[in-house]
């Protein structure tokens, strides 16, 4: 089946967009860190109960989440880490 231009040009445009994504956000780039905590700014609130008595590691286990539901899979292993310790 020929697809004709007008058909494509949604398909152009993802892929150019993700392009320009790529080239100005290399892999591994993140947010930067608080001091000392492993925790990131600015990433919303969400929360998802654990058990643990330890606040800090509560809120690792939540970011961790926040970055898998975000694709960022790198610091989400690294905050689930942090968590676990």
């Amino acid at each position: 089946m020929r697809r004709s231009f007008p058909a494509l040009l949604p398909v152009l445009l993802a892929a150019s967009l993700t392009l320009a994504a790529d080239a100005t956000h290399p892999h591994g780039a993140s947010a930067p860190r608080t001091k000392n905590s492993g925790l990131l700014p600015g990433l919303g609130s969400y929360h998802r109960p654990i058990a643990t008595k330890s606040p800090q590691a509560q809120r690792l286990f939540d970011q961790g989440l926040t970055l898998i539901y975000g694709f960022n899979h790198d610091e989400a292993i690294r905050s689930f880490e942090k968590a676990a310790k």
